[in-house]
């Protein structure tokens, strides 16, 4: 009996890299995913603040559609860039609004 109370008083509460240490491998993927969806939001944030604050508008071509997004092309000087968005009952051929950023154009949102 005496032995279960020493045991008792000499445990100590686990410190916080302890506590780290013992998270399980689904509680490491978890925390990775999330960490990855929040870099992946705030990039996309902040490039639709930039595209708001400076994008240029201009007509882009259907080349291809899927379920529910359009791919599009369009061309900025010399070179053709391509994105994928809008609605996704656009015809090959049809045209449709994007505005992209001037400093990089990979940067594009469809606004129809």
């Amino acid at each position: 009996m005496m032995t279960r109370r020493k045991n008792r008083k000499n445990r100590r509460s686990k410190t916080f890299k302890e506590k780290i240490m013992d998270l399980s491998l689904s509680a490491w993927i978890l925390i990775a995913a999330l960490i990855y969806f929040l870099i992946f939001s705030l990039n996309i944030t902040i490039e639709n603040i930039q595209l708001k604050k400076d994008g240029v508008y201009t007509r882009a071509c259907v080349i291809g559609y899927g379920r529910r997004f359009s791919r599009y092309e369009f061309k900025v000087g010399l070179r053709y860039y391509r994105g994928t968005g809008g609605p996704g009952y656009l015809d090959i051929g049809d045209s449709l609004m994007v505005v992209y950023l001037p400093s990089d154009p990979t940067v594009n949102r469809s606004r129809e």
